[in-house]
């Protein structure tokens, strides 16, 4: 019985740190993400009423500024790539590590998505089939990370050859 309360504990304790995770780093992560998209726009909008509000700027430093405009709109695009990447990165640990998780049928439907989502970009039709005999199979949580992400670095590389059908 005091194994059942200890084990029901940290299930709890899990879920719990899941949770703060994905709303504390992830809201944090999706704000990087939004304001670095509002620079970038504003950027562009800086730039062009410099260019055509300032006529007294020679050509050299108006060559000048538009280098250095570009220089921070790549620097604060990437900025944006890095925190979507880590946000995704993130989704991906506090998935594997919640426990309503733990199946093999709760890994299918993470992948599935993530496949359609790949293969849709390219347009190639795709079949996910998983054996039902495997469906209701337990992962460990370090498990159930190894293989989302392996899956998913299959499915990136498998994208980035595909013809028009690729089945798995």
């Amino acid at each position: 019985m005091a194994f059942t309360r200890c084990a029901w504990s940290v299930c709890w304790r899990l879920k719990k740190i899941a949770s703060d995770l994905h709303d504390d780093i992830g809201t944090g992560l999706t704000h990087i993400g939004l304001l670095t998209e509002m620079a970038l726009q504003k950027s562009g909008v800086k730039q062009l009423s410099e260019n055509e509000n300032n006529n007294l700027v020679h050509e050299q430093e108006s060559s000048s500024f538009r280098k250095a405009v570009d220089e921070l709109s790549s620097a604060i695009a990437r900025i944006g790539d890095i925190a979507r990447e880590l946000s995704v990165n993130m989704s991906d640990v506090v998935w594997s590590i919640n426990p309503r998780h733990d199946s093999v049928e709760a890994l299918q439907r993470r992948l599935k998505v993530f496949a359609h989502e790949i293969c849709g970009a390219k347009d190639i039709a795709l079949e996910f089939e998983v054996s039902k005999h495997l469906t209701g199979i337990k992962l460990h949580p370090e498990i159930r990370s190894n293989l989302l992400l392996l899956a998913k670095e299959a499915f990136f590389n498998s994208n980035h050859f595909a013809s028009k059908l690729f089945c798995l």
